[in-house]
């Protein structure tokens, strides 16, 4: 905010990734719960049935699929790296936009990737292309990590195994999950996570927002133009297209190429 008003401010306050704020929101989920466990349960007709064995089938195969990738990344390099993007899997609540927050605490904080790649490159393409963001950043992330590490065939064979990963970690969760979720549905702890995880969430997107923000700015600064114009520029386009796309019911891909339009031209008269 400070560099949207032409200030350099630097508060010095304590921090928490994303990892470290999803633990301590589960943690606090699960001490309330045990706080009001005496909660009434839900009603049996409102209760989910059981599902097939075949969950657990499932669930054993792709645990099996990521305990094979990863031992291939112990005896051929980039175990701490892929075990990363499972952990960033496991921990982002099955993906959707909130990965890319979780991603930013996991590979632009920890300075495996650099910020302006992942918010100039790595996130704009990924939200331009179809298909889950989660495989789409972890895949990106992962071609960056092995560029960096050996070169174009390295960071291809790296973005493979992060695409195949990610994929796989966030199914075994799943179906895991599933096959026991006929016994633990009627939990308050699971109950209490679905009504109090939605916060953490949001708060995590509008620290995405922020930081798509800031690289725009940082861009702009690099190339010798106004930042704080372009920040409000970024804001302000933001919040239009929200309107016009609320207003007319456009779908996202016309949005889409809406902004992609209007930031070229816009290149076009900075650059004339």
């Amino acid at each position: 905010m400070g560099e949207l008003l032409g200030q350099r401010w630097r508060p010095a306050l304590p921090q928490l990734d994303a990892l470290q704020l999803v633990l301590v929101t589960l943690a606090v989920i699960g001490v309330w719960s045990l706080w009001r466990r005496n909660d009434p349960p839900m009603p049996a007709s409102k209760q989910p049935a059981r599902p097939a064995r075949a969950a657990w089938s499932s669930a054993a195969v792709f645990t099996a699929l990521v305990a094979a990738i990863l031992i291939g990344a112990v005896l051929l390099g980039g175990a701490e790296f892929l075990g990363l993007i499972g952990l960033s899997t496991v921990t982002s609540f099955g993906g959707g936009e909130a990965y890319v927050g979780v991603a930013d605490g996991f590979f632009v904080a920890s300075g495996i990737v650099p910020a302006a790649e992942f918010y100039g490159q790595a996130v704009p393409v990924a939200n331009a292309l179809p298909g889950p963001i989660l495989v789409k950043i972890a895949s990106a992330v992962g071609y960056s990590y092995g560029l960096q590490s050996g070169g174009p065939q390295v960071g291809l064979a790296f973005a493979v195994a992060a695409f195949v990963l990610s994929v796989a970690a966030c199914c075994a969760v799943a179906m895991l999950l599933m096959g026991g979720y006929g016994r633990i549905s009627n939990s308050a702890l699971v109950r209490r996570l679905g009504a109090y995880v939605l916060p953490v969430i949001c708060g995590l997107l509008i620290t995405t927002c922020l930081s798509m923000v800031r690289a725009n700015m940082d861009i702009a600064e690099r190339a010798e133009l106004p930042d704080a114009a372009v920040g409000w520029a970024t804001v302000l386009g933001a919040f239009g297209l929200w309107w016009l796309q609320r207003r007319l019911r456009l779908h996202d891909v016309v949005v889409l190429l809406i902004a992609g339009g209007a930031s070229l031209a816009a290149l076009a008269v900075a650059a004339g």
